[in-house]
Formats: C-alpha cells, sequence, structure tokens
C-alpha cells in the first residue's frame, strides 16, 4: 500500500470545503477527494502507528477501513439538531479487543479538525458492565492504589484526565468521603491533549512518533481500564 509520510495538505482544504458546502450534492461531486486526501493517507497512518502501539500494548484491535479504525464520514443525525450529513473532522481509533462492538472498549483516538488535533486514551462512554466494573475498581483497595498511582503519574507528566457526563452527587451507595469519589461521577473517562492549531507535523511522517509519544505516557491508564473491562466481558459471557 506504501508509507505514511504525513496527510496531504489537501485535506484541510477539503475539510473547509466541505463545512461550507455540507450537503450529499456537493460531497458526492467531491467523493474522489475524500478517498486521496483523508481515506488513503489515514489508512497508512493506521497501519504505521498501529504497528509501533502493538509493541507496546497486548489486545489492540485496529483496521485500516472505513468504519473499522476510520469512523464513517456520515454523521448519525438522528438525534442531532443539526442535520448537516457529513462530519469535518477524521476520527481514527485503536481499541482493546475485549466486547464485540469496538467503542464498548477503551483505546485510543485521533481526530484531526482543520485546524486543530486532538489525542485521547481511555473511554468516551462505559457501557453499563464496564460502568459497574469501574466503580467497583475505585472501592477496590488494590485496584484503587493503582488508579491513584496513574493519577499521580499523569500529574507529574502534565496529562489532563478528562471525566465525562459526571453525576451530581457520587452514585449510591459509593461513600461521599472516600478520596475517588470525584471520579465515581464520571460515565466516561479518559487522558486528553488538544493542540489549538494545527501543526506542521501533521504533514510528515514524524506525527507518527508526536501521537506515539502521547498515547505511551497514557497506557498505565488504558491498561488499567483494560483490565476492569476484561473482567465485565468475561462476566458477560
Amino acid at each position: 500500500m506504501g508509507k505514511f509520510n504525513g496527510f496531504p495538505k489537501e485535506f484541510v482544504v477539503f475539510l473547509k470545503e466541505l463545512a461550507e458546502n455540507n450537503n450529499r450534492e456537493w460531497y458526492n461531486k467531491h467523493r474522489d477527494d475524500y478517498k486521496t486526501y483523508c481515506a488513503e493517507p489515514s489508512f497508512l497512518f493506521i497501519d504505521a502507528l498501529g504497528a509501533q502501539l502493538a509493541k507496546y500494548v497486548k489486545n489492540l484491535a485496529y483496521e485500516a477501513k472505513v468504519d473499522r479504525s476510520l469512523f464513517r464520514i456520515y454523521k448519525d443525525t438522528r438525534f442531532s439538531r443539526d442535520k448537516s450529513p457529513y462530519k469535518t473532522h477524521l476520527g481514527i481509533l485503536f481499541w482493546l479487543d475485549f466486547f464485540p462492538v469496538k467503542h464498548e472498549n477503551p483505546g485510543f483516538y485521533i481526530q484531526l479538525e482543520r485546524e486543530n488535533i486532538i489525542l485521547a486514551t481511555g473511554s468516551w462512554f462505559l457501557i453499563p458492565p464496564v460502568l459497574l466494573e469501574f466503580r467497583s475498581s475505585l472501592l477496590d483497595k488494590k485496584a484503587g492504589a493503582e488508579f491513584t498511582k496513574v493519577l499521580k503519574k499523569f500529574e507529574k507528566d502534565r496529562v489532563d484526565i478528562v471525566g465525562e457526563n459526571p453525576l451530581k452527587q457520587p452514585p449510591a451507595g459509593f461513600p461521599k468521603d472516600h478520596p475517588l469519589a470525584e471520579y465515581a461521577k464520571y460515565r466516561g473517562i479518559y487522558a486528553n491533549y488538544s493542540e489549538f492549531g494545527l501543526a506542521d507535523i501533521v504533514f510528515s511522517r514524524d506525527f507518527i512518533d508526536y501521537a506515539l509519544t502521547f498515547f505511551i505516557k497514557t497506557i498505565p491508564l488504558l491498561n488499567w481500564l483494560g483490565a476492569l473491562t476484561q473482567r465485565a466481558a468475561n462476566k458477560a459471557k
């Protein structure tokens, strides 16, 4: 297929023009541009970065295809007020292979926008059996201590942790005075890095190392979430 040498600068032009012409007629006329400037370089990037990540992470799944590691450009507009049919960014996912649906597992995520880069490690949404295991792990003496160690390491490395869809109070049965009570409110959790301003490194092969550097830093969180996700998956069988 070839080697990844960076995303072409034309992909930024394509996303900008798509944002200005977010309709099926325009997209159908420029479908080949999406394939050439977005999909095909994404596939090269997925294969290259995936091969590197697999050296550090067990049970890592990725596949250089649309609707596998590369998210579809088509939006799900069923529950959205914005009915424009296409996403104006690229989303790429590498995931731990415990539950059959990829986004039910923790993983590594890359989002390339017209002007920004977003990298994230973890779970944006914890499905019910994983959420139960997550809260139990926070209360468990050993697992809770491991999570606290992750938090301290991230503080030292200046890695931000984001909690998604938090409850107003800790869930029923979780002690409010527990040192990890704040995290028990979360229904999704991930390490996040955002660069506002699309760095030139995106257009070079060095973007692989750029992403890899952040993801290696955040492997402790992925492993911790992976262990509890695996337990939840085994219980669900």
